[in-house]
């Protein structure tokens, strides 16, 4: 399905992809825009930054900057999601000869799965036996990477990750 205009808004440098409401489906974080046009085309800056809301179905609804509270609208370069020392999830936006900017994320979750070097992909299993899968990336962006590690929320029954070698194992199992 195609993404809704908001996100043709500006050019889109950083993307993250994840669950961001806990609802078991996928959310879309955007951030971009571009100063570096040539004078008679002017800035593309129109974006203030995105978060898209997934229902499961490919489909994907845009949140206002006060639903999200997510605003950035400099010359975006990358987008990351990480772990901080206190295991609470950041959102790392890094600008073109600007600030980094950190925010954070309000979790219901405290638990998550670190994925190995040779982790590529994993499988997850909901409760009412939907599924999704998701790969491991060395770098998420232009010169950036998130962390490593998949959030464990309510409704997840399971997780099988896939190694490098076709090797599928359990890392995770809901208990009863």
């Amino acid at each position: 399905n195609p993404l809704p205009i908001e996100a043709q808004f500006a050019p889109v440098k950083g993307i993250v992809v994840a669950d961001f409401n806990h609802d078991n489906f996928e959310d879309i974080l955007l951030t971009g825009n571009s100063y570096q046009t040539n004078v008679s085309a002017g800035r593309y800056d129109a974006s203030k930054g995105l978060v898209l809301k997934g229902d499961g179905r490919g489909n994907f609804k845009p949140l206002t900057l006060e639903q999200s509270g997510f605003i950035n609208d400099l010359d975006a370069t990358g987008l990351s999601l990480l772990r901080d020392k206190d295991n609470d999830l950041k959102i790392l936006v890094a600008n073109n000869n600007n600030l980094l900017k950190v925010f954070s994320l309000n979790q219901l979750q405290e638990q998550s799965l670190k994925i190995l070097p040779t982790d590529i992909s994993c499988e997850i299993i909901y409760e009412n036996n939907s599924k999704t899968h998701k790969e491991f990336y060395f770098g998420s962006g232009y010169l950036s990477q998130s962390s490593r590690s998949i959030e464990i929320s309510n409704g997840i029954k399971q997780i099988y990750i896939t190694n490098n070698k076709g090797v599928k194992r359990l890392a995770f199992e809901a208990s009863n």
